[in-house]
């Protein structure tokens, strides 16, 4: 089969022994571009915000000091340090509080009133941090941040959630992968509107770039329709809307092996489990608690990334590197970022994701251990500054081709469509908490203890995420997540069902369990019960 037909056939290759139906190109097209769409709105406000005060870190430091100043509070530099590392990290303590609420309205009120939303209010917080720059109150600067914060897990979520739910099985990698894609440009726009000889002379100009974009994607947000996923689990009442949504995003060739069964009088089967399901169930369920823990393994992976993202011209001034090719060197980062997510992008319909994890993670560890190794003698002269340089460099690549492109999505193969959106939630705020731990610390433990003070902080938990990645990651390209639920629940998780796979690669899946079918005549049905009624006499004859 070649690339092409890959991608935009339906089902994974050996699974059925029925005629595939073939995505139309009308429809392959329009999924991916709503799936460029959706992750540029998603990444915007965050990527966007993150990379620019990188870039832009001469113009924040000096804003910060001259808000001080002026009340007569002059600081020193381990205190510029740490209210540096304040405003950086304070977006990932309202991403903690933000995760807690995000399930709530993405299973609720449905994917689509959660993305307005979330779109909407981090929109406003974007002009909050624009205006508060014109004033010496950073605090606002602070607070403008965490309410953008609090409302990207559920933009996080859903824009994860609609990538898995409208995409057919042979997408569903490839079009949840734009999030590590769509991330990377974003914040390679931040980096290079960040410099100073851009917008980066001015923060109230440079932090208002995203508010234009963010009303024009309220716009289309309102015209695409709610995922058929959350429309079957409402039920005949949402019977006309799933019915619509199946045809817009897939047209007539639906891809009817994502979707679970209805029931004979119309009514789905998962019909009433959104309210049935208990947040204990997460740590009950022995399937769900791996679901956890593996996919906090895999975000452990990309701790060391946040540093980079945020203060890399910091980091590589602190070792002896130029100002200005500091700066340089940082938005080259974002640019290997950019062309290593574009490929791991590529590679997501072709790849195992279990290798792809773990030897992306291996050389991860091996490049940050080479930015410490030489960042601790780059003044013995001048080749090790230019390694320890390389080293971000290299964790850069293997980010965006592996682990980072993975991260965001993987959860959500690891469980039921009724617990996808809180374990997606639970480990994004466990990420975000020990994101705050490292990050925060990153800066002043740096300038105090130099860069061995990287192995403890992001060493230690990097190596024992990959090593409990190693024996329990299952593999899940291609696979039905049914299938992949009951190997979670199973003895026969990570290691040991990778080798029985290996063993038959036309048979990727379903190994442990047979998966049934959506009818699409009984949902279509539903407007013209007498063509139901036809249906079943011609199955009757």
């Amino acid at each position: 089969m070649d690339h092409q037909d890959s991608i935009i056939h339906h089902h994974p290759a050996g699974l059925h022994s029925e005629p595939q139906h073939r995505l139309p190109w009308r429809n392959f097209i329009k999924l991916i571009l709503i799936g460029c769409a959706m992750t540029t709105i998603t990444n915007f406000p965050s990527a966007f915000t993150h990379t620019s005060v990188n870039t832009a870190v001469k113009e924040l430091k000096g804003y910060l000091n001259e808000s001080f100043d002026e009340r007569g509070w002059e600081l020193n530099r381990e205190q510029q340090s740490v209210v540096h590392g304040v405003v950086n990290s304070c977006w990932f303590a309202g991403q903690v509080i933000g995760s807690f609420f995000s399930p709530l309205v993405t299973d609720k009120y449905g994917r689509k009133p959660a993305y307005i939303l979330s779109t909407a209010m981090m929109t406003l917080a974007c002009a909050l941090q624009a205006i508060s720059t014109m004033f010496p109150y950073p605090e606002f600067l602070v607070v403008g941040r965490i309410l953008a914060s609090m409302f990207s897990p559920m933009s996080d979520a859903a824009f994860v959630l609609y990538m898995q739910e409208i995409s057919p099985t042979g997408m569903r990698g490839t079009m949840s992968s734009f999030f590590a894609s769509g991330y990377a440009v974003m914040a390679l726009l931040g980096a290079v509107l960040g410099m100073e000889s851009v917008l980066g002379h001015s923060l109230p100009l440079l932090f208002s770039v995203p508010v234009a974009p963010g009303i024009i994607s309220l716009v289309f947000l309102a015209l695409v329709p709610e995922t058929p996923k959350f429309l079957q689990l409402a039920g005949a009442k949402k019977s006309h809307a799933l019915r619509r949504a199946l045809e817009f995003y897939q047209g007539p060739a639906m891809d009817t092996s994502f979707y679970k069964p209805l029931a004979d009088n119309g009514h789905s089967k998962q019909e009433g489990l959104m309210t049935e399901r208990s947040f204990w169930d997460l740590w009950k369920r022995r399937e769900l608690r791996r679901a956890i823990f593996l996919t906090f393994a895999v975000f452990a992976l990309a701790l060391p990334f946040y540093p980079i993202l945020q203060s890399s011209t910091h980091f590589m001034k602190e070792v002896g590197i130029k100002a200005d090719i500091a700066e340089f060197s940082s938005t080259g980062l974002m640019i290997m970022f950019v062309i290593a997510s574009a490929i791991g992008t590529a590679l997501m319909s072709h790849v195992s994701r279990r290798r792809l994890i773990l030897w992306s993670g291996f050389f991860s560890i091996l490049s940050m251990l080479t930015f410490v190794i030489a960042a601790r003698f780059s003044q013995t002269g001048l080749v090790m500054k230019y390694i320890a340089m390389m080293g971000f460099y290299a964790y850069t690549l293997c980010y965006g081709l592996g682990f980072g492109t993975v991260s965001y999505f993987i959860g959500t193969e690891f469980c039921d469509i009724e617990y996808r959106s809180t374990v997606f939630s639970v480990c994004y705020s466990l990420n975000n908490i020990f994101i705050v731990l490292t990050n925060m610390q990153a800066i002043w433990a740096f300038k105090k203890f130099g860069p061995m003070a990287f192995l403890p902080l992001f060493g230690i938990p990097c190596v024992t995420a990959l090593i409990y990645l190693y024996f329990r990651l299952p593999e899940t390209r291609n696979r039905d997540i049914e299938d992949i639920v009951e190997e979670l629940r199973s003895n026969r998780c990570g290691l040991r069902s990778a080798a029985l796979l290996s063993a038959d690669h036309s048979k990727v899946a379903p190994v442990f369990s047979q998966v049934e079918e959506l009818d699409v005549t009984a949902i279509q049905a539903q407007d013209t019960p007498k063509k139901l009624n036809t249906s079943e006499e011609s199955l009757a004859s």
